[in-house]
């Protein structure tokens, strides 16, 4: 049986327990990306550069959980590992830390529709989704968690631990 933890806040990332997910904090971003990314967001200057900082990051863990959650069915079973193994939370943190870096190069596609306006063309919804998350944050995703002996994008069939209690202690 794995060694469960109780998900926590430090400063490389908080927990909000009403998502039950992570988020990375702006410190953490400056201290791994070198960016300031208050300053570096507030292209349109904003009356609070922090909560448009925060907005993004919420985001880009929105998109990582998004993308972890689309690859089964059995959300319940991976929220709860990712919430309650240290090496889900690793995995979790460097995914999002590489996601930030590709969309501060890249751009985000979270809210593209997909049509390319000059051209007329449709991208196929997969392909779109498949480009939203950038290839070094999937290759994260993809590392096996040692404790469980699959990756949180695995596809196949999730097992709980016998007596998990979903929802009531994360």
């Amino acid at each position: 049986m794995p060694i469960l933890i109780t998900p926590y806040s430090d400063d490389t990332m908080i927990y909000d327990a009403e998502a039950h997910q992570y988020i990375l904090t702006l410190e953490y971003v400056k201290q791994r990306l070198g960016v300031d990314l208050a300053e570096r967001l507030n292209t349109a200057p904003s009356d609070d550069p922090q909560m448009v900082a925060q907005f993004k990051l919420r985001q880009i863990s929105n998109e990582i959980y998004s993308y972890i959650y689309d690859h089964n069915s059995n959300n319940e079973a991976q929220e709860y590992f990712a919430c309650k193994l240290e090496s889900a939370r690793s995995v979790i943190r460097d995914a999002m830390e590489e996601q930030l870096a590709y969309e501060l190069v890249s751009g985000s596609l979270s809210h593209f529709s997909g049509v390319n306006v000059k051209t007329g063309q449709v991208i196929e919804q997969d392909k779109l989704r498949q480009a939203i998350i950038g290839f070094d944050a999937q290759k994260k995703l993809s590392k096996v968690i040692p404790e469980i002996g699959i990756a949180l994008i695995y596809q196949g069939h999730w097992m709980l631990p016998i007596g998990a209690k979903i929802r009531e202690d994360y």
